[in-house]
């Protein structure tokens, strides 16, 4: 596989990963409700400031009536909304062409970065897939291959239309 077609399915499976892992699917989920933060820092333990743990019921009405903020939430939680990117579908439809152990293969390492925020070794990814680090290899490797084969097919044929 040339270096130019690597970049390529490299950058395709970015694509995917972050359409698919990536912050959109986070929205609605960064911050407890006012309720909930009340409760919270109600029910810490502070010998100097009470002795006994708020318990309070709030029906559904009172909680509507009295400081609901859920308008600003979901205004806030829009700006964590993303368009797709334009290669999403592409990329989404030179996946889905894989056996699922080839995918599952290549979409481990973007997952486990995107969850933790680092990079993994082989090991580690292998690991987290349950199978020995030469399946993970041998699988991963395998899908970059069908993906190169597809876009070189694809490439070739937008040549003989331009011609």
């Amino acid at each position: 596989m040339d270096k130019k077609i690597k970049e390529r399915v490299a950058k395709l499976i970015d694509i995917y990963a972050n359409g698919i892992f990536g912050i959109s699917n986070d929205a609605g989920w960064h911050a407890p409700s006012q309720l909930e933060s009340l409760k919270d820092v109600c029910n810490k333990k502070r010998q100097w400031f009470q002795n006994s743990q708020l318990t309070v019921g709030f029906s559904s009405s009172d909680e509507r009536q009295t400081n609901d903020k859920a308008d600003d939430k979901m205004i806030n939680e829009m700006s964590y909304l993303r368009n797709k990117h334009h290669d999403f579908e592409f990329a989404k439809w030179l996946l889905l062409q894989l056996k699922e152990a080839q995918l599952l293969s290549i979409m481990a390492e973007p997952r486990l970065r995107f969850a933790y925020k680092r990079k993994f070794t082989e090991q580690e990814i292998a690991d987290y897939l349950e199978i020995q680090r030469g399946n993970y290899i041998k699988r991963r490797n395998a899908g970059m291959n069908i993906i190169a084969k597809e876009l070189v097919k694809i490439e070739e044929y937008n040549a003989l239309m331009r011609a």
